[in-house]
């Protein structure tokens, strides 16, 4: 077996950026599905606090839990990551700029890179038991 797998995909490295190329395309299919092609902001902030995003599937949030921790070591990880987020702050960044058109790009995509971490670790609270109904709140708007 060892050797079909060094002939097809290569060395351990190889085949831990390979297995997070199919991981990173069921996020993005989520994402898509639940988003659409042209988000507003409300939209993309419901979905980074909403349960679409904080209760996805247990084992590919195992696994991207694990990878991560692997993309300090490997390098064509980290960039393939960093690649599947930075499409995240693009699309936050462009969500924000059809609501606010002023804002300059440089700080969309800094306020999306923000939302984006708020998102992340609004996922790991929600593990520790934090109520999912604190993430639903939205700030900014009059009720």
């Amino acid at each position: 077996l060892r050797p079909a797998i060094r002939h097809h995909i290569g060395n351990r490295d190889d085949l831990v950026t390979a297995s997070f190329q199919p991981l990173a395309r069921r996020y993005d299919e989520r994402a898509e599905r639940e988003l659409g092609s042209s988000p507003s902001i409300d939209d993309v902030v419901g979905y980074l606090f909403g349960l679409a995003y904080t209760s996805g599937s247990d084992v590919d949030d195992q696994a991207f839990n694990a990878l991560l921790g692997e993309a300090r070591r490997n390098d064509d990880l980290a960039t393939g990551i960093r690649t599947t987020y930075a499409a995240t702050i693009d699309t936050i960044a462009d969500a924000v700029r059809r609501e606010r058109p002023r804002l300059a790009p440089a700080e969309a995509r800094a306020l999306g890179y923000q939302v984006l971490c708020l998102g992340e670790f609004n996922v790991d609270m929600q593990r520790l038991g934090f109520a999912v109904d604190w993430s639903r709140a939205r700030l900014g708007h009059d009720s």
